[in-house]
Formats: structure tokens, sequence, C-alpha cells
């Protein structure tokens, strides 16, 4: 889930104040406390500092393990800006802001540096984009993010902090190519097939599954500000994810619950 989503545009939530991404985390970690959940894994976005301050007893909330920011390509899935916006990401400084739940890294040494900075500043585990997404604006969900040596290095990178990687990936391509390569986890996985879902269980890999989040999508998601492009996108993974979920189960796979709720959604 993601703690400090609290617009459904992820675009206009990574240019929130600070003070206003925090704020409004504190009702939705506590909403979730009062749900009975007593741990939490952030998939991107939340900062150590949410983590201790629960530890602290300065806010209400559950254990909350943090992955800092996602990190994912150019034009990739944590990439928010629109087709017209040609400021760069990196020097500008957007990334760091509280309300961005990811930042962009392109290679395989700034891949490197990436999860050693976010390792560095307290994250449990890495998050990367490995495919396209819903609610990026500029790539289809088939894409394959991320080289083969990037994921390679991120994986390495993790491992040799004691923790792993987990990422985001729809299609049966995106996700056998990454567990191959060592990533632990699996976010959503609407579009696997048969096949893959071997491959994670032979891998002992989990899956992740994000139901809620497309139902609730396609029920609010167009008075929120979602584009139509972004809500076809939604209701394309919608329907198959009940299928997804019969055949990870069916394999084996070990899973999770997952929300990925925005917005008022959570």
């Amino acid at each position: 889930m993601h703690v400090i989503a609290s617009v459904a545009h992820l675009g206009l939530n990574s240019r929130l104040p600070n003070t206003f991404a925090v704020l409004r985390a504190v009702p939705i970690l506590a909403g979730m406390l009062n749900r009975g959940f007593t741990s939490v894994r952030d998939a991107g976005g939340a900062a150590y500092a949410l983590s201790r301050s629960i530890e602290e007893g300065t806010i209400a909330g559950q254990r909350l393990f943090v992955a800092g920011k996602a990190l994912s390509q150019t034009g990739g899935h944590g990439d928010f800006r629109e087709r017209f916006d040609q400021s760069d990401p990196d020097p500008c400084g957007c990334s760091r802001n509280m309300g961005a739940i990811g930042r962009v890294v392109n290679g395989v040494d700034a891949m490197r540096k990436a999860v050693r900075e976010e390792m560095r500043a307290g994250a449990h585990h890495i998050k990367i984009m490995a495919s396209g997404g819903v609610a990026s604006p500029t790539n289809p969900i088939g894409n394959l993010q991320f080289s083969v040596d990037e994921v390679k290095a991120a994986v390495e990178e993790a491992e040799s902090h004691q923790t792993y990687v987990m990422a985001h990936a729809y299609m049966s391509k995106a996700i056998t190519r990454v567990v191959k390569l060592g990533v632990r986890t699996i976010e959503h996985g609407n579009l696997i097939d048969e096949e893959t879902a071997g491959l994670m269980a032979e891998h002992g890999a989990y899956a992740v599954s994000t139901l809620v989040t497309y139902d609730a999508m396609g029920k609010v998601g167009a008075q929120m500000g979602l584009a139509a492009d972004t809500l076809a996108k939604n209701e394309s993974v919608r329907t198959r994810s009940l299928d997804a979920l019969a055949m990870l189960h069916a394999r084996g796979v070990k899973m999770g619950l997952g929300t990925d709720l925005l917005s008022d959604m959570h």
C-alpha cells in the first residue's frame, strides 16, 4: 500500500507541500490500525521517519515497513510527467518531495547508487517498477521496464543489505523476467498466465494482489480527476484479476493482501 497517496493523481500528489503529504498520511495510518492491521508494508513513498514516528508513539499506526522511493526508469511507472512536460525529474529535486512515491533512475551505476541511498535512509526493502502501470500517463501496461543488468544490480544491492526487491509488474513476460533475476515479491500480477504462476512457485516468489484498487478506481476514479486512458487501463487489468488469483492459488504461490488505494479510496 501507499500511506502517502492522499491524492488520486500521483503526479499532483508528488507536488504536495511536504507538511500536507505527511499530515494526510496520519489518518490513513490510523484508519488501517482501527481496521485491525498491525503491520503494513509501504510499496513506495513512505519515509523511515514515518516508521520511527509510529515506533516512538508520536502518531498512531502499525509496524510500518518502508521502501523509501520506488525506482523507475525514465517514462516508467514512477515517472508521472505528462507527454508535454519536458522538465528533467532528476535535478529538480521533485522526487525527494514527501508526496512522491518514486524517483527516476537510469543505468546500472545509477541503480546501485539509488538502492544504496534508499537503504542508507532507512528503507526496509526496495521497490522497482518492472512494467507499465495504470496510474502513470505515458507507458502501456505491457512495457518491460529496466534492463536485465539494472534489475540484477537492484537485487544484488538489496541482498548485500540483507533485504529483498519487490517489483510492480502485470504481464507474464515482465514477471518471468524479474523473478528469474531474483525479485522476491510481485505486486499486482493481474495478467499472469499458468506457466508464469508455476515459475513463481518454483522460485518461492510471493504475489501481492491488489484487487480492491481496480474496483475503487472504476467506481470513483473519474470523479477524482483520473484521465480516460488511465481508467481504460484500469478496466483492462480489473477484468482479469480473479483469473490471476485462481492460477496463483492452484500453483501454490504464497500470496499477500495489498490495497494500492489512493486518495479517499483508502
